[in-house]
């Protein structure tokens, strides 16, 4: 074969060229990759063979002799019931039919839940308990030990591709229709880009560590750097890295920024971590240490370092490319965009988390506190402060008040000719219209209530709400417009008492006082899910913003595209 750095022919040693020391990636033929995947958390074994399996065989299989796991593992849904009211979603209906993942569902009550929540091809991973489930419908096993309770996959953005590492220590690249791909032996650590094919690998080899951009869609490597410490990010378009690279002293290293078509450049010494590095590599978060422990935020842009704070910051997040940033002390809130001189504080309370379509954001690589919006610029984000005064984020970066005792923000629609916020104070629910000029409008939907639950669909142009008005508890639907459609009030001595958007699946699920969960879609349909749900929530650590429950058995449920998996000890 030939050296790909080089170009003579060679027999490669060790993975690597006999003539010039290059790393050499073997041919990889996409249609026909063996599937294979050990135990991670295990010790070294041989590979274990994959089994690729279409969900209904998983379930079957997992299948328990309780009624509730019957229903749950499965899928099955209910029958569509009367839901007792004609809205503008439509009539409710019942759905005929025997499921066929489980045959007899062991109770009347009950028939077969839809199979369209499967698309025919893949597009989407999610990993639940040692299992990578798609949206087609399929699932691969052996990747983990049963009683893993942990993952090290990283995922890109829109959850299309991920890495992991074996227990081999082998680099694995896995698609949306569940091929899996070796891309590096002695693996120690290894990230998605996430807007990119790319990402980044450190392997250890014959005493030296080295760090990798790795495409494995198209078969290449690039050997960036050696003789590095384990920490690097990768920039979210996958053609940068910023690592650290040991000095004499333990606690301190020298931080690097290198690309496919950039050297290894040295931007400064002494750093004890990097946050994130932007896309052209000329601006990079990190942090330092001192003396006394304290730890001390920074960025370099093309060769100047800006001290944040000293103070550590609850939160980071940044834009699209890296190249600008919100972050938070325990004092007030910045921001800071590639090119300023110092970090801008914006003249309000301190503020946790800024509001702005935040089903697309990522977390950080290892960075538990940083986030990655799909956003080029935060300009139109909302956040309400300590102070409980709410304020829009304009182009410019100054910031608008919208209200004072507003205690809720629901959430941010971006469309294409205008956002839409919709915020609750105290008595009052109210939407924002900002369109493209930055022209304001503002409606009261709500008089005179008192909140206690709302869900908004992805485009905002559905809102449901729970709220005490008059004659108790109160569950409506707003349409677009703002015309309020009653769903259920609280005269049986039932009523809805939690409700979650779910953008997977595209359904409405909500638990009553009776203990039942229902998914209602965009057509009006309704499948029962459970009748013993204790209570309802979004996901969070491994699975967030996942659809889940807790049975009245005290075990968790997650929504796996639609489907619900229960979940291990």
């Amino acid at each position: 074969m030939k050296c790909s750095n080089c170009g003579n022919e060679i027999k490669p040693v060790h993975g690597h060229c006999s003539v010039c020391g290059a790393p050499i990636l073997e041919e990889i033929d996409y249609n026909n990759v063996p599937a294979y995947t050990p135990d991670i958390f295990g010790q070294k074994q041989e590979h274990k063979k994959v089994t690729v399996k279409s969900n209904e065989k998983r379930i079957k299989e997992k299948k328990q002799n309780t009624q509730i796991n019957k229903k749950l593992i499965a899928g099955m849904a209910a029958f569509a019931i009367i839901f007792g009211i004609v809205c503008n979603l439509g009539l409710f209906v019942e759905k005929d039919g025997q499921n066929p993942n489980t045959g007899n569902s062991g109770s009347e009550s009950y028939s077969s839940i839809d199979t369209d929540v499967y698309r025919e091809e893949a597009t989407k991973l999610m990993v639940v308990d040692g299992v990578i489930y798609n949206n087609a419908g399929k699932s691969l096993e052996g990747m983990y030990p049963e009683d893993s309770f942990s993952y090290p996959f990283s995922y890109n953005i829109d959850h299309s591709a991920g890495v992991l590492i074996d227990a081999k220590d082998t680099a694995v690249y896995v698609t949306a229709d569940l091929k899996t791909i070796p891309v590096e032996d002695d693996a120690l650590r290894a990230e998605t880009s996430l807007f990119g094919d790319n990402m980044y690998v450190i392997s250890y080899d014959e005493g030296e560590y080295y760090i990798y951009i790795v495409d494995a869609k198209n078969n290449k490597k690039y050997l960036i750097d050696k003789d590095i410490a384990s920490i690097a990010v990768i920039s979210t378009d996958g053609s940068k890295v910023a690592y650290l690279k040991y000095t004499s002293d333990f606690r301190k290293k020298s931080l690097y920024v290198a690309g496919i078509d950039m050297k290894p450049q040295l931007i400064v010494e002494g750093v004890y971590d990097v946050r994130a590095v932007s896309n052209d590599g000329g601006t990079v978060f990190y942090q330092e240490i001192d003396d006394e422990f304290e730890t001390h935020e920074f960025v370099w842009n093309n060769g100047k370092s800006i001290e944040f704070s000293n103070n550590r910051p609850g939160y980071f997040i940044f834009n699209r490319d890296c190249s600008e940033a919100i972050f938070r002390d325990s004092e007030s809130n910045y921001y800071y965009k590639a090119g300023m001189d110092e970090a801008y504080s914006f003249d309000c309370g301190s503020f946790y988390r800024i509001i702005m379509d935040v089903k697309k954001e990522r977390a950080t690589g290892h960075q538990y506190d940083g986030f990655v919006y799909d956003t080029d610029s935060f300009a139109g984000g909302i956040f309400y402060d300590s102070e409980y005064d709410t304020y829009l984020l304009n182009e410019d970066y100054s910031i608008t008040k919208l209200g004072h005792d507003f205690y809720g923000i629901v959430g941010h629609a971006r469309r294409d000719d205008r956002d839409i916020y919709y915020v609750m104070d105290e008595k009052n629910f109210i939407r924002y219209d900002v369109d493209s000029s930055g022209n304001m409008e503002s409606r009261t939907l709500l008089n005179d209530v008192t909140m206690e639950n709302i869900a908004m669909n992805d485009d905002g142009s559905k809102v449901w709400c729970l709220y005490y008005g008059i004659g108790g508890t109160i569950s409506s639907m707003l349409d677009e417009d703002g015309t309020e459609t009653i769903l259920n009030q609280d005269y049986n001595g039932v009523n809805i008492d939690s409700i979650v958007w779910d953008t997977d699946s595209q359904k409405l699920y909500y638990c009553d006082s009776d203990n039942k969960l229902r998914a209602l879609s965009d057509d009006g349909t309704v499948e029962e899910i459970s009748d013993k749900c204790e209570s309802l929530m979004t996901g969070y650590y491994e699975y967030p913003d996942n659809v889940m429950y807790t049975g009245l058995n005290n075990r968790q449920y997650v929504s796996v595209f639609g489907n619900f998996i229960m979940l291990q000890d």
